[in-house]
Parts: C-alpha cells; sequence; structure tokens
C-alpha cells in the first residue's frame, strides 16, 4: 500500500509546475525530492504557486496534471495565489524524503478542501507487465468497486481489482500484464455500472495512477480516469466514459405511438405524441435506430446514428407521418453556473412558418425554420418570459412563461400542427 500523507489546507496545493525547479538537483548539494501534481478539486478556481517565494505554477485549471518536477526535499515554503491574484494560503516547512517521487493531489471541494500526497516508490513491474494504481478523487461519488479487464468481458464473471474504495482512498501498485484493458467502476457491492472508459493500452513496463475524478460536464458518467503517466509528453491522459446518451423525442403529431429500437433492440415503447423520453445509456459504437409503430415490425424511420463517447443526444421525430423524417442534436449539459440557466429551442411544427423567439422582450433566436434548433442561450434562472411570434411580424403564435431553475437546462419545443401549437418544455439536466 503507497504511503498516504494529508496536508490539510483552506485552499489549493500544486496543480501544475512550470519554471524554477527544473532539473535533477545535479551541481548541488541540497536535498531533493521529486513531484507531480494533480488538480482534482472541481470547484477550486484556476491557481498560480510559489516555492521559497520563485514561480512553480502558473495558471492551472481543474483536471490539469504534470510530470516530474525537482523541488527541495526539506524545509521548503509554499504559497498559494489565485491565478494572477493576491495570495490564498502560505504553508510553511514542507518536508518530503530525499530522492523519492511523490504525487501531490488536490481534492475534495474547494470549501473542505485536502492535498493528498501518495508516495510513488516502486521497484516497478516484472518484464512483460504493468502497474496501476489506482486512487479516488471524485467528491461526490460514493463508496466504488473497479474492474480492470479487456474490452468487452462481462464484469459478473469478475473479482473487482479494488473493493469498496471511498473517496480519498488509493491503492497500492497492482500489477497486471501489459495490453488493452477496459476499467469499469460501479457501486460498491454492486454491478450497477457508474463508469465504463474507452480502451486504455498499457505498454511494457508502464507504471499509471488512475484517478477517478468528477465529470465538469456529467454528461453521461458522474466521473471520469485521469491517467498520471510519468511521462512528460503526456503526464496526464483523460479517459472518458465510452457510452453515449441517447433520449428521443416523439412531435410527429398525426403519427400513432411509436417504439424506438437500438441496433433492433427495443429501448422505448408505446411512446405517445409530445413525450420526451429519459435518456438511455448505449454503447458509442451502435449504429443504428429505427422507430417502429408501436409493437409492430413497421419501421417509419431507419437511420445511422454513430454517437461520440462521451456525449449526450436528442433524436426528434417530426413531420406529419406520410412523410416523417429526425432531427438530431448533440446536448450540452455544461453547468451554466449559479444563478444561471440554459435554454434552447426546436422548430418542430411542420406546416408553422419561420418564426422568431423572444426571450423577456428580447428577440434572442431569429427566422428559425421548421427542424432547426438553436444553440443553448444563458439567461438568469426564474420565471422567464417566452415569445414565439411568426418571423419579422408582431403575430404571437406561442408563449410560455417557465419558472427556470438555478442551474437548469432546458429545452423548448415548438409542436404540433400550426393551429394547435403548443410548447413543451424539458428540464436536460
Amino acid at each position: 500500500m503507497s504511503r498516504k500523507f494529508l496536508l490539510l489546507a483552506s485552499l489549493l496545493l500544486p496543480l501544475g509546475l512550470a519554471g524554477c525547479f527544473d532539473g535533477d538537483g545535479s551541481g548541488s548539494s541540497m536535498a531533493t525530492a521529486d513531484l507531480r501534481v494533480l488538480h482534482a478539486s472541481p470547484d477550486a478556481p484556476a491557481v498560480d504557486l510559489e516555492i521559497n517565494q520563485q514561480a512553480f505554477l502558473e495558471n492551472q485549471y481543474y483536471l490539469s496534471g504534470t510530470s516530474y518536477k525537482t523541488v527541495p526535499a526539506v524545509g521548503f515554503d509554499l504559497r498559494i495565489k489565485a491565478a494572477n491574484g493576491p495570495s490564498l494560503l502560505d504553508i510553511l516547512g514542507v518536508n518530503l524524503a530525499a530522492d523519492t517521487r511523490y504525487t501531490a493531489i488536490a481534492a475534495n471541494t474547494l470549501a473542505n478542501l485536502e492535498v493528498i500526497v501518495l508516495d510513488d516508490t516502486t521497484a516497478g513491474p516484472a518484464a512483460g507487465n504493468a502497474m496501476v494504481r489506482v486512487a479516488h478523487m471524485a467528491p461526490a461519488a460514493p463508496a466504488v468497486d473497479v474492474y480492470a479487464a479487456a474490452p468487452g468481458t462481462d464484469i459478473a464473471t469478475l473479482t473487482p481489482a479494488v473493493s469498496n474504495a471511498a473517496f480519498t482512498d488509493a491503492t497500492g501498485y497492482l500489477e497486471i500484464p501489459a495490453g488493452e484493458y477496459e476499467f469499469t467502476v460501479t457501486a460498491a457491492g454492486t454491478t450497477n455500472v457508474v463508469y465504463r472508459s474507452q480502451a486504455v493500452t498499457l505498454d511494457d513496463g508502464a507504471i499509471v495512477t488512475a484517478a477517478a475524478l468528477e465529470h465538469p460536464h456529467d454528461d453521461v458518467s458522474p466521473i471520469l480516469l485521469g491517467l498520471l503517466t510519468g511521462q512528460a509528453a503526456d503526464p496526464i491522459l483523460h479517459v472518458v466514459d465510452q457510452r453515449a446518451a441517447l433520449r428521443v423525442a416523439h412531435l410527429s403529431p398525426d403519427a400513432p405511438n411509436i417504439d424506438v429500437l437500438i441496433d433492433d433492440v427495443v429501448v422505448l415503447s408505446n411512446v405517445a405524441f409530445g413525450t420526451i423520453s429519459g435518456y438511455q445509456l448505449s454503447d458509442s459504437s451502435v449504429s443504428n435506430l429505427k422507430v417502429n409503430l408501436t409493437g409492430t415490425s413497421t419501421t417509419l424511420i431507419d437511420r445511422d446514428i454513430n454517437p461520440l463517447a462521451d456525449v449526450s443526444y436528442t433524436v426528434s421525430v417530426v413531420d406529419f407521418a406520410a412523410s416523417v423524417s429526425t432531427i438530431a442534436s448533440a446536448d450540452n449539459l455544461s453547468d451554466p453556473g449559479a444563478g444561471q440557466s440554459k435554454l434552447r429551442v426546436v422548430h418542430a411544427s411542420p406546416d408553422a412558418p419561420n418564426v422568431d423567439v423572444y426571450i423577456n422582450g428580447v428577440r434572442e433566436v431569429p427566422n428559425i425554420p421548421f427542424k432547426e434548433i438553436s444553440n443553448y442561450l444563458l439567461m438568469p434562472s426564474g420565471v422567464t418570459n417566452i415569445r414565439v411570434a411568426v418571423a419579422g411580424s408582431n403575430t404571437t403564435v406561442l408563449s410560455a412563461s417557465p419558472d427556470l431553475a438555478d442551474g437548469g437546462i432546458y429545452t423548448l419545443f415548438a409542436a404540433d400542427e400550426v393551429a394547435s401549437l403548443q410548447a413543451i418544455l424539458v428540464q436536460d439536466k
């Protein structure tokens, strides 16, 4: 088991390295250690770091990691500053063992920040093997089990490589054969998949720390893996969930209820007009989507979708049944920030003219035609007045006043025939 130290602090320790302490200490009698760092505090700002009043870290953000750099081993002082800003924290007299390698991880939320230092001492793997150490650094995630297996392996047949790892836990180095792996994270004691990585190649002799980190967007999984490689060229690799998230909106006004099939497997059944499903997770290699009349093999739509890994999509079934088609969008589920919300508009009425969309009296989306999807608009949360008018006129065809939640992300579908046009508002996240 690697030694683990905690430096409790009110703000951030090193998250990236630059400048003054590069090198191996040759020509100096000063005792030195090697240090690499990882910014794993999801709500912490970018920071600069000084060691003994010399620049060491500049403008490093969440998820950044570094290669090893030489630092004084004994009695050095750290100053943490907001990037290009005032000092936020001074830590005096930090001591490390000489000629030893360490990983420093700034972990937890900003309000509860702690710095975890891992001793990276290892003799290395035997020929043909690699070494992996797992660190749970996602503050919002519960205890987890971690599996490492060849891609496509059914984890139900496996014993976890790591069991019941709680936040801030870090294993010792696990020696495994070099090769291609898929890392799967489940809720501890279950096979409920929280995260399934893209394929990761561990070369012969590789020594890797795999840190589970909070996903900044949480589109598909609440976590991603940060692989600290120990290589100067690519010190950290970010490995996202291999799956995609897909939802379907039934917006064809005269079409009956439908079933939705992904690679010929029914994932949604008996979906009525005006229904927007929840997101369904599927492997990102999925290539085919079918829309059938409910309970039949009569296919209305058959299309390839080829989603990207770790991306959420909405596929809308639109137009009249005689000419039914789909429009698809990648959904931007990034956090709008405190006090803000995001809203986009989809023109899904097949016989309505082009429209202008007014938000709180301001024309934000001009001249949007049928089947078009606006960008997400950033706006204050709270009651929001939305008015849809015939493009270039004051003729209102639709209005709504939703109460948008703080941090909420929404899609407004202008749907149905123009004579019975309705606003269908769904919270994406």
